[in-house]
């Protein structure tokens, strides 16, 4: 099951990039099933945000440059509500497009691209 940008509310949310907060996955040259090429893990237990985690892996991209405003392509909050560990809703990814690429967020916090 996946929720697109479509089904979710936007809301405020302009982050600058924080690469402390995600953990880069050493893979990510290797492309997973599908063409998903990994960008960053983010840890759930780790009390920051999600969408710091989010707007950290999408500068990585080339065609990003400068600030990642996320509230134009998906509400980062209902991402977290439904991929949420402790939350038990049988949500296993969240799929959304920002600028040229379809984005990922998997429940086990892998941030990929395709």
């Amino acid at each position: 099951m996946s929720i697109s940008a479509d089904t979710v509310t936007t809301s405020f949310l302009s982050l600058r990039r924080n690469t402390d907060i995600m953990a880069v996955d050493p893979d990510a040259s290797t492309p997973l099933p599908g063409g998903w090429h990994p960008l960053a893990t983010h840890d759930w237990s780790d009390a920051r945000a999600l969408e710091t985690s989010l707007c950290a892996a999408l500068e990585e991209l080339d065609t990003v440059h400068g600030e990642v405003v996320l509230y134009e392509y998906v509400d980062v909050e209902a991402v977290r509500d439904a991929l949420d560990p402790g939350a038990m809703r049988g949500v296993s990814e969240v799929r959304f497009d920002y600028d040229t690429y379809e984005v990922r967020v998997s429940m086990d916090g892998t941030i990929a691209v395709r």
